[in-house]
Protein backbone atom coordinates (compact mmCIF):
# COMPACT_ATOMS: atom_id res chain seq x y z
CA UNK A 1 0.00 0.00 0.00
CA UNK A 2 1.43 3.39 -0.99
CA UNK A 3 1.86 6.17 1.54
CA UNK A 4 -0.76 8.37 -0.08
CA UNK A 5 -3.36 5.58 0.08
CA UNK A 6 -2.45 4.98 3.74
CA UNK A 7 -3.04 8.62 4.61
CA UNK A 8 -5.89 9.31 2.16
CA UNK A 9 -8.81 8.92 4.64
CA UNK A 10 -7.20 11.43 7.00
CA UNK A 11 -6.32 13.77 4.15
CA UNK A 12 -9.89 13.68 2.87
CA UNK A 13 -11.22 14.60 6.29
CA UNK A 14 -8.62 17.36 6.59
CA UNK A 15 -9.79 18.90 3.30
CA UNK A 16 -13.53 18.78 4.00
CA UNK A 17 -15.11 22.24 3.90
CA UNK A 18 -15.85 24.31 6.96
CA UNK A 19 -19.60 24.78 6.71
CA UNK A 20 -22.03 22.98 9.17
CA UNK A 21 -22.95 22.19 12.84
CA UNK A 22 -26.44 21.89 14.38
CA UNK A 23 -29.29 22.31 11.88
CA UNK A 24 -33.04 22.85 12.23
CA UNK A 25 -35.68 20.35 11.09
CA UNK A 26 -35.43 21.55 7.47
CA UNK A 27 -31.79 20.49 7.27
CA UNK A 28 -29.11 21.50 4.81
CA UNK A 29 -27.37 19.88 1.84
CA UNK A 30 -24.18 20.79 0.01
CA UNK A 31 -21.72 19.25 -2.40
CA UNK A 32 -17.97 19.59 -2.82
CA UNK A 33 -15.37 18.66 -5.43
CA UNK A 34 -12.07 17.49 -3.90
CA UNK A 35 -8.71 16.78 -5.56
CA UNK A 36 -5.68 15.34 -3.72
CA UNK A 37 -2.38 15.02 -5.61
CA UNK A 38 0.66 13.41 -4.01
CA UNK A 39 3.73 12.28 -5.93
CA UNK A 40 1.95 11.15 -9.08
CA UNK A 41 -1.09 9.79 -7.22
CA UNK A 42 -4.04 12.02 -8.10
CA UNK A 43 -7.37 11.26 -6.45
CA UNK A 44 -10.60 13.03 -7.37
CA UNK A 45 -13.62 12.90 -5.10
CA UNK A 46 -17.15 14.28 -5.31
CA UNK A 47 -18.96 14.39 -1.98
CA UNK A 48 -22.45 15.43 -0.92
CA UNK A 49 -23.43 16.08 2.69
CA UNK A 50 -26.88 16.32 4.23
CA UNK A 51 -27.96 16.98 7.79
CA UNK A 52 -31.58 16.54 8.86
CA UNK A 53 -32.24 16.81 12.59
CA UNK A 54 -30.34 13.96 14.25
CA UNK A 55 -29.34 12.35 10.94
CA UNK A 56 -26.18 12.85 8.88
CA UNK A 57 -25.57 11.56 5.33
CA UNK A 58 -22.32 11.60 3.36
CA UNK A 59 -22.20 10.26 -0.20
CA UNK A 60 -18.93 9.72 -2.06
CA UNK A 61 -18.02 9.18 -5.70
CA UNK A 62 -14.29 8.86 -6.24
CA UNK A 63 -11.42 7.51 -8.29
CA UNK A 64 -8.78 6.55 -5.73
CA UNK A 65 -5.55 5.27 -7.30
CA UNK A 66 -7.57 3.96 -10.27
CA UNK A 67 -10.21 2.24 -8.15
CA UNK A 68 -13.78 3.61 -8.49
CA UNK A 69 -15.77 4.21 -5.32
CA UNK A 70 -19.51 4.92 -5.08
CA UNK A 71 -21.19 4.69 -1.70
CA UNK A 72 -22.93 6.64 1.03
CA UNK A 73 -23.27 6.37 4.78
CA UNK A 74 -26.10 7.47 7.06
CA UNK A 75 -25.71 8.10 10.79
CA UNK A 76 -28.83 8.28 12.95
CA UNK A 77 -27.77 9.48 16.38
CA UNK A 78 -31.24 8.93 17.87
CA UNK A 79 -31.55 5.33 16.65
CA UNK A 80 -27.84 4.81 17.38
CA UNK A 81 -27.14 3.31 13.94
CA UNK A 82 -24.49 3.59 11.24
CA UNK A 83 -25.64 2.46 7.78
CA UNK A 84 -23.29 1.93 4.83
CA UNK A 85 -25.00 1.72 1.41
CA UNK A 86 -23.41 0.49 -1.86
CA UNK A 87 -25.79 1.31 -4.76
CA UNK A 88 -23.81 -0.60 -7.41
CA UNK A 89 -24.22 -3.80 -5.40
CA UNK A 90 -27.73 -2.92 -4.11
CA UNK A 91 -26.43 -3.76 -0.63
CA UNK A 92 -26.47 -2.11 2.77
CA UNK A 93 -25.02 -2.94 6.18
CA UNK A 94 -26.39 -1.62 9.46
CA UNK A 95 -24.41 -1.57 12.68
CA UNK A 96 -24.59 0.03 16.10
CA UNK A 97 -22.84 3.36 16.65
CA UNK A 98 -21.63 2.03 19.99
CA UNK A 99 -19.42 -0.45 18.10
CA UNK A 100 -17.78 2.43 16.21
CA UNK A 101 -17.34 4.44 19.38
CA UNK A 102 -15.70 1.50 21.13
CA UNK A 103 -13.34 0.94 18.18
CA UNK A 104 -12.51 4.66 17.94
CA UNK A 105 -11.82 4.97 21.64
CA UNK A 106 -9.42 2.02 21.68
CA UNK A 107 -7.40 2.80 18.55
CA UNK A 108 -5.33 5.99 18.76
CA UNK A 109 -5.30 9.66 19.75
CA UNK A 110 -3.45 12.64 18.27
CA UNK A 111 -2.29 15.93 19.78
CA UNK A 112 0.31 18.64 19.21
CA UNK A 113 3.80 17.81 20.43
CA UNK A 114 4.96 21.22 21.56
CA UNK A 115 3.62 24.59 20.46
CA UNK A 116 2.38 24.84 16.86
CA UNK A 117 3.43 27.72 14.61
CA UNK A 118 0.26 28.81 12.80
CA UNK A 119 -0.30 32.23 11.24
CA UNK A 120 -3.35 33.53 9.32
CA UNK A 121 -3.27 36.62 7.07
CA UNK A 122 -6.31 38.40 5.61
CA UNK A 123 -5.49 39.02 1.91
CA UNK A 124 -8.61 41.08 1.23
CA UNK A 125 -11.55 40.53 -1.09
CA UNK A 126 -11.64 37.35 -3.18
CA UNK A 127 -13.65 36.48 -6.27
CA UNK A 128 -17.36 35.54 -5.94
CA UNK A 129 -18.13 31.81 -5.52
CA UNK A 130 -21.64 30.42 -6.08
CA UNK A 131 -22.75 34.04 -6.39
CA UNK A 132 -21.47 34.98 -2.91
CA UNK A 133 -18.77 37.60 -2.19
CA UNK A 134 -15.69 36.13 -0.47
CA UNK A 135 -12.74 37.09 1.70
CA UNK A 136 -9.34 35.52 0.90
CA UNK A 137 -7.24 34.23 3.83
CA UNK A 138 -3.84 32.48 3.86
CA UNK A 139 -2.78 30.16 6.67
CA UNK A 140 0.85 29.09 7.16
CA UNK A 141 1.34 26.18 9.55
CA UNK A 142 4.21 24.12 10.94
CA UNK A 143 3.74 21.70 13.81
CA UNK A 144 4.64 18.28 15.17
CA UNK A 145 1.79 15.88 15.88
CA UNK A 146 2.06 13.13 18.49
CA UNK A 147 0.18 9.89 17.93
CA UNK A 148 -0.45 7.61 20.92
CA UNK A 149 -1.51 3.98 20.50
CA UNK A 150 -1.46 2.28 23.86
CA UNK A 151 2.16 2.27 24.99
CA UNK A 152 3.42 3.30 21.53
CA UNK A 153 4.04 6.98 20.77
CA UNK A 154 5.36 8.52 17.56
CA UNK A 155 5.60 11.95 15.97
CA UNK A 156 5.01 13.35 12.47
CA UNK A 157 6.14 16.76 11.23
CA UNK A 158 3.60 18.69 9.13
CA UNK A 159 4.07 21.99 7.33
CA UNK A 160 2.14 23.80 4.62
CA UNK A 161 0.25 26.77 3.26
CA UNK A 162 -3.53 26.83 2.87
CA UNK A 163 -5.63 29.48 1.10
CA UNK A 164 -9.27 29.91 2.12
CA UNK A 165 -12.10 31.81 0.41
CA UNK A 166 -14.89 32.46 2.93
CA UNK A 167 -18.18 34.34 2.83
CA UNK A 168 -20.23 36.03 5.51
CA UNK A 169 -23.10 36.32 3.05
CA UNK A 170 -24.84 33.12 4.23
CA UNK A 171 -25.49 31.44 7.58
CA UNK A 172 -24.16 27.90 7.97
CA UNK A 173 -22.20 26.35 10.82
CA UNK A 174 -18.98 24.31 10.70
CA UNK A 175 -18.94 20.98 8.80
CA UNK A 176 -16.01 19.28 10.53
CA UNK A 177 -17.44 20.02 13.97
CA UNK A 178 -20.78 18.59 12.86
CA UNK A 179 -19.15 15.52 11.35
CA UNK A 180 -17.22 14.76 14.53
CA UNK A 181 -20.41 15.25 16.54
CA UNK A 182 -22.06 12.47 14.53
CA UNK A 183 -19.08 10.21 13.74
CA UNK A 184 -16.51 9.43 16.46
CA UNK A 185 -13.87 8.16 14.01
CA UNK A 186 -13.80 11.52 12.16
CA UNK A 187 -11.38 12.98 14.68
CA UNK A 188 -9.50 11.22 17.47
CA UNK A 189 -7.90 13.15 20.29
CA UNK A 190 -7.44 16.88 20.82
CA UNK A 191 -5.49 17.66 17.61
CA UNK A 192 -8.40 17.93 15.11
CA UNK A 193 -10.42 20.06 17.54
CA UNK A 194 -7.48 22.39 18.20
CA UNK A 195 -6.87 22.86 14.47
CA UNK A 196 -10.59 23.59 14.02
CA UNK A 197 -10.59 26.19 16.83
CA UNK A 198 -7.59 28.01 15.32
CA UNK A 199 -9.22 28.09 11.89
CA UNK A 200 -12.64 29.16 13.16
CA UNK A 201 -11.14 31.92 15.36
CA UNK A 202 -9.17 33.47 12.47
CA UNK A 203 -11.27 32.77 9.36
CA UNK A 204 -14.75 34.27 9.53
CA UNK A 205 -17.75 32.97 7.65
CA UNK A 206 -18.46 29.87 5.58
CA UNK A 207 -15.45 28.52 3.67
CA UNK A 208 -16.39 27.98 0.00
CA UNK A 209 -12.96 27.07 -1.39
CA UNK A 210 -9.70 25.75 0.06
CA UNK A 211 -6.35 25.12 -1.67
CA UNK A 212 -3.48 23.59 0.32
CA UNK A 213 0.12 22.60 -0.36
CA UNK A 214 2.23 20.90 2.29
CA UNK A 215 4.33 17.99 3.43
CA UNK A 216 4.18 15.34 6.13
CA UNK A 217 7.36 13.68 7.42
CA UNK A 218 6.41 10.39 9.07
CA UNK A 219 8.13 8.82 12.05
CA UNK A 220 9.59 6.27 9.63
CA UNK A 221 11.34 9.07 7.69
CA UNK A 222 9.04 9.04 4.64
CA UNK A 223 8.00 12.39 3.17
CA UNK A 224 4.54 12.88 1.68
CA UNK A 225 4.13 16.02 -0.44
CA UNK A 226 0.46 16.81 -0.87
CA UNK A 227 -1.49 19.32 -2.95
CA UNK A 228 -5.20 19.34 -2.19
CA UNK A 229 -8.14 21.49 -3.16
CA UNK A 230 -11.86 21.52 -2.67
CA UNK A 231 -14.63 23.87 -3.66
CA UNK A 232 -18.31 23.88 -2.85
CA UNK A 233 -20.37 23.21 -5.96
CA UNK A 234 -23.77 23.35 -4.21
CA UNK A 235 -25.08 24.91 -1.01
CA UNK A 236 -28.81 24.54 -0.38
CA UNK A 237 -30.31 25.28 3.04
CA UNK A 238 -33.61 23.51 3.62
CA UNK A 239 -33.10 20.99 0.81
CA UNK A 240 -32.38 17.74 2.69
CA UNK A 241 -34.79 15.03 1.51
CA UNK A 242 -35.92 12.53 4.22
CA UNK A 243 -35.86 9.73 1.60
CA UNK A 244 -32.10 10.23 1.19
CA UNK A 245 -31.64 8.87 4.72
CA UNK A 246 -33.45 5.60 4.01
CA UNK A 247 -32.21 2.31 2.48
CA UNK A 248 -33.77 2.02 -1.01
CA UNK A 249 -36.39 -0.73 -1.38
CA UNK A 250 -35.19 -4.05 -2.77
CA UNK A 251 -31.65 -3.77 -1.34
CA UNK A 252 -30.00 -6.72 0.39
CA UNK A 253 -29.61 -5.55 4.01
CA UNK A 254 -27.18 -7.13 6.46
CA UNK A 255 -28.02 -6.04 10.01
CA UNK A 256 -24.88 -6.56 12.07
CA UNK A 257 -26.81 -5.72 15.26
CA UNK A 258 -28.80 -8.96 14.95
CA UNK A 259 -25.66 -10.99 14.33
CA UNK A 260 -23.89 -9.49 17.33
CA UNK A 261 -26.93 -9.89 19.60
CA UNK A 262 -27.14 -13.63 18.81
CA UNK A 263 -23.39 -14.29 18.97
CA UNK A 264 -21.63 -15.94 21.91
CA UNK A 265 -20.36 -13.12 24.21
CA UNK A 266 -16.94 -14.74 24.78
CA UNK A 267 -16.44 -15.35 21.06
CA UNK A 268 -17.44 -11.75 20.33
CA UNK A 269 -14.96 -10.49 22.93
CA UNK A 270 -12.14 -12.54 21.42
CA UNK A 271 -13.08 -11.44 17.90
CA UNK A 272 -13.08 -7.77 18.95
CA UNK A 273 -9.72 -8.11 20.70
CA UNK A 274 -8.22 -9.77 17.62
CA UNK A 275 -9.63 -7.13 15.29
CA UNK A 276 -8.40 -4.29 17.51
CA UNK A 277 -4.93 -5.87 17.69
CA UNK A 278 -4.73 -6.09 13.89
CA UNK A 279 -6.00 -2.53 13.57
CA UNK A 280 -3.39 -1.35 16.04
CA UNK A 281 -0.57 -3.00 14.08
CA UNK A 282 -1.85 -1.47 10.82
CA UNK A 283 -2.05 1.99 12.41
CA UNK A 284 1.49 1.69 13.74
CA UNK A 285 2.76 1.11 10.21
CA UNK A 286 0.47 3.75 8.71
CA UNK A 287 0.98 6.56 11.21
CA UNK A 288 4.35 5.76 12.75
CA UNK A 289 6.29 3.81 10.11
CA UNK A 290 7.87 0.48 10.86
CA UNK A 291 10.46 1.84 13.24
CA UNK A 292 8.41 4.39 15.16
CA UNK A 293 10.22 7.20 16.97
Amino acid sequence: MTLVRRFLPGLLLATLPGALAAQDAHGLAYSAAIVIDSGGHKNTVSMRFEVLGAKFRMSTEADVAGAPLNMYMVIDSVAGTFTNVMPAQAMATVMSLSTLKSSAASSYTMDFDGKPNIDVVDLGAGEPILGHPTRHYRQTAAYVSKTTMGADVCTNRTSGVTDFWATGDIAAPDMLTSMRRFLPIAGRGPLPWKLDSIRIAEIKGVVLRQVATGSIITAGGDTINVHSSWELTELKPGSADPKDFEIPPGYNVMDMRDMMANADPEMMKQAMETAQSKLSETLKKTLCGRGGS
